[in-house]
């Protein structure tokens, strides 16, 4: 008898939502970027080799972010392509090393998710396409000038 290939909606007809594997793997890389990399600004000033936990919270609390938004893209059944978090993740992380904006990346990612997961005719964003550039731009300088 033949074998059946297994089909990629009976998950989601079943009621189980998939969880993202190659995601949620690729997260550890911005993740362990981040950590060395504060460990470095942190601890090449010093001359020591000793840290705290209290030198890595901020790589901690992005860890758990980025793991709390993977998980709630497997619960809604999000399809969306799993490279583009652990790539937006990456280049934020980076960018958190040099700024330090801590709760701009958090709003920014709570929204990415809700956008995501709850807003599901991403097709109706075309017509607002410019409209969404100038606030994202406008975002962008109000990150710069509120220091």
């Amino acid at each position: 008898m033949a074998r059946r290939s297994p089909d990629p909606d009976a998950a989601r007809r079943r009621g189980r939502p998939r969880f993202r594997w190659t995601e949620s793997q690729l997260l550890i890389i911005p993740v362990l970027l981040l950590a060395v990399g504060l460990l470095t600004v942190v601890l090449v000033p010093r001359g020591d080799a000793d840290f705290t936990w209290r030198d890595l919270w901020l790589a901690l609390a992005f860890g758990a972010l980025l793991g709390t938004i993977s998980l709630g893209f497997s619960v809604a059944d999000f399809r969306g392509d799993q490279l583009l978090l652990p790539l937006v993740a990456a280049l934020a992380g980076l960018g958190l090393l040099a700024a330090r904006q801590v709760a701009y990346l958090a709003v920014g990612l709570v929204v990415l998710w809700y956008t995501a997961v709850r807003f599901r005719h991403l097709h109706l964003l075309r017509r607002y396409k410019y409209t969404l550039a100038v606030v994202g731009v406008a975002l962008m300088l109000a990150t710069v000038l509120s220091r």
